[in-house]
């Protein structure tokens, strides 16, 4: 596919109005009260973009003689060095049942992989270092606690990360891997009581806590990708669950490495949360799907636009999502659908 690389500083113009939508429950009950909110925006120079000409959107809906459990809340990264999309643990509120395990598709069948050893969570955070080729995992939602701890898969196993400091346990951060720095990025997050505005970077050997006299606002459920073309870290949305407002955000961020800018773009997807987000290699684009309204948003570096896939797949929150780079195509994989529909079923968001 052709692709033009422009450089050069690109100014977005400044616009007013985030317009909320409600907060999320607790993990799994898959229901948000509506809740208006505004917020205020700014401006940002935006070094390298990168164009493509338009192609169509397709979902096509993938039949699969085994499948991990319907669930919600899971993990999942694109593995390029072993060329899988792993996915690990999850939530189904109906059973009341968290998941520990760990399964891999490589674009025609799921299998799962050895019992991880890690106890079962959901809502935990995954990114793939493709420097050093493992799949990273951190904190979730457990049985009786939230958890702080750091898991690397290799491919054929979870190795248990022994550091000296960590970020506080929480369930719901977002992570992305800044491949130029070399580091995962987390933001966010939250526990039963409380919301994170923190970011931390995993190097491979230690965490570092990165203040900023500018962040976002604290929340969960929000939706983090790496951008490559430009390097910039892209956060979307989440919500403010224990802000007392219940606010949802449609706000967008981008983390350079030093500082967080909050990024006015003409369009903007809705207040958004138990979104997902992807970064597609193959045409330098943030994708955004928001599985409760079916929409399909793409970043570029200065504005969103809304895109419109044929097909649809059912309507679905709190899933997996992840770009497979070989195959050029971005996999989704469950949901929930209130409190008591959850899906196991797989999806891809191809170009046709």
């Amino acid at each position: 596919m052709r692709r033009l690389i422009v450089r050069g500083a690109l100014a977005a113009a400044a616009v007013a109005g985030v317009v909320g939508a409600g907060c999320a429950p607790e993990p799994g009950s898959g229901s948000s009260p509506t809740v208006p909110i505004s917020s205020s925006t700014t401006t940002t120079e935006s070094p390298t973009t990168t164009t493509t000409t338009p192609v169509s959107l397709q979902w096509q809906g993938i039949a699969t003689a085994t499948a991990p459990s319907a669930r919600n809340g899971v993990a999942m990264a694109y593995d390029a060095a072993r060329g899988q999309s792993v996915l690990w643990g999850g939530w189904n509120h109906r059973t009341r049942t968290r998941s520990g395990d760990t399964w891999v598709w490589d674009g025609a069948t799921w299998v799962r992989r050895a019992a991880s050893g890690i106890e079962p969570a959901a809502f935990a955070s995954m990114a793939y270092d493709s420097q050093r080729e493992r799949v990273v995992l951190f904190g979730g939602w457990a049985n009786t606690t939230n958890r702080n701890d750091t898991w690397e898969w290799n491919g054929t196993q979870w190795t248990f990360r022994t550091v000296a400091q960590s970020p506080p346990a929480r369930y719901s951060a977002s992570m992305a891997y800044d491949a130029a720095r070399q580091r995962v990025v987390l933001f966010g997050g939250t526990t039963s009581n409380s919301n994170f505005a923190d970011t931390w970077e995993w190097d491979g050997q230690a965490w570092t806590n990165r203040p900023t006299a500018v962040a976002p606002e604290a929340r969960a459920y929000h939706a983090m990708a790496y951008d490559a073309a430009r390097q910039r870290v892209v956060l979307f949305g989440g919500d403010d669950i224990h802000g007392g407002a219940g606010r949802i955000f449609n706000d967008t961020w981008e983390w350079d490495g030093t500082s967080w800018t909050q990024v006015a773009s003409v369009h903007s997807p809705p207040p958004s949360d138990g979104h997902s987000m992807t970064y597609d290699s193959d045409r330098g684009r943030v994708v955004m799907y928001n599985g409760g309204n079916g929409e399909v948003w793409e970043w570029d570096g200065i504005d969103w636009t809304q895109r419109t896939p044929s097909g649809s797949p059912p309507s679905r929150s709190w899933f997996g999502m992840t770009y497979d780079v070989a195959r050029e195509r971005t996999v989704v994989f469950g949901g929930a659908q209130g409190n008591s529909g959850y899906l196991n079923d797989t999806w891809e968001l191809t170009t046709g």
